[in-house]
């Protein structure tokens, strides 16, 4: 997989870059290596950019090392927690398949954090971001966890309010670590 062809095949023809990513192998190593690590870095990058520019970079380093810690964290909590409702709407695959579709899905959201840099562009750039993520992972579903149809809408909906509880979760748990 090569990381530009991947983000442009995302972008521009997103059913058929789905179909490759689900006839290829699963190596949660390999996807974090080669996409998460270096995907999720970009809001925390742009963070720290943001705030050495403003002054603050002892802030600056905080708050990009807990958003990226919490970036990388995510996807695998998260897919751990998919596959485990996969059966319950009739989807199937393991942690590696439901890694790939959050990861994947995610990408535009983290792409999106360049506008960290921006702050009058950062909540627009999210949101569209997000949008577009949702969109990503209903074209994902059916083709990695091979989720039908009448199923789509709900594992949507309980997936949507898993990665916010996870987000929620882990974000408060760090930043409380560090008050002590």
């Amino acid at each position: 997989m090569n990381l530009k062809q991947r983000l442009l095949g995302l972008l521009v023809d997103p059913g058929r870059e789905w179909s490759l990513i689900a006839a290829e192998p699963t190596d949660i190593a390999r996807l974090y290596r080669h996409f998460i690590v270096i995907v999720a870095a970009i809001p925390s990058a742009a963070l720290l950019l943001r705030f050495t520019i403003a002054a603050a970079p002892v802030l600056g380093v905080s708050v990009a090392v807990a958003r990226y810690i919490v970036a990388l964290a995510t996807p695998i909590a998260a897919a751990v927690i998919v596959e485990q409702l996969a059966p319950r709407f009739k989807s199937s695959g393991n942690t590696g398949q439901a890694l790939k579709l959050v990861a994947y899905s995610s990408a535009p959201v983290w792409m999106a954090g360049v506008f960290n840099l921006i702050p009058a562009l950062v909540g627009a750039a999210t949101i569209v971001g997000v949008l577009y993520g949702i969109y990503l992972f209903a074209l994902g579903l059916p083709r990695v966890l091979h989720t039908p149809r009448e199923q789509l809408v709900p594992f949507m909906v309980v997936c949507a309010i898993v990665f916010v509880v996870i987000n929620v979760l882990l974000t408060v748990i760090l930043t409380s670590s560090r008050a002590i």
